[in-house]
């Protein structure tokens, strides 16, 4: 089923008088596991489905480490990219909160974007004269790739 700390949650282990780090061998006494039911009726299920389990004795074989993958998915070999994907946070794409557009790519938050882009012009407009862009690929190619005194180029790569 997984971690007791995944389905029970941080007090689970409490509920079921099952120290926060014991082993599952420590749970288990005279070949039935040692751990008492609660009044909810999710960790009683949940009891009642560790009671008809096999317990685990040293002749069934030794434990193995499995990684958790996806829901319900473990393996034996660890996976950077699976086990972000299992801590971090997932959001639906935003809209830009600054103009309220859908399209919220880097070229439109850094110099599309109606807002972003005014504040470019005011801290680079006399830098640049009339050679901002909103495109970031042309602003790009401006910044590294410009005829500017040596002073401008380092203010404009700066403010960039």
């Amino acid at each position: 089923m997984g971690r007791l700390l995944d389905i029970t949650g941080d007090v689970g282990t409490y509920y079921l008088g099952v120290a926060r780090t014991a082993r599952v061998s420590e749970a288990v006494m005279r070949q039935r596991c040692n751990i008492r039911g609660h009044r909810s009726r999710h960790c009683h299920a949940l009891h009642d489905c560790i009671q008809n389990e096999r317990v685990p004795l040293d002749e069934h074989g030794r434990d193995v480490v499995l990684w958790k993958h996806a829901e319900n998915t473990y393996e034996s070999h660890f996976s950077s990219s699976k086990t972000w994907d299992q801590i971090r946070v997932k959001k639906d794409k935003q809209i830009c909160l600054m103009c309220g557009e859908r399209d919220e790519s880097r070229d439109h938050i850094f110099f599309a974007c109606p807002f972003t882009f005014t504040v470019w012009n005011r801290l680079a407009g006399r830098l640049c004269g009339r050679r901002i862009n909103p495109d970031w690929s042309l602003t790009l190619q401006f910044v590294t790739r410009n005829t500017l005194s040596n002073m401008d180029k380092i203010l404009v790569q700066m403010v960039f």
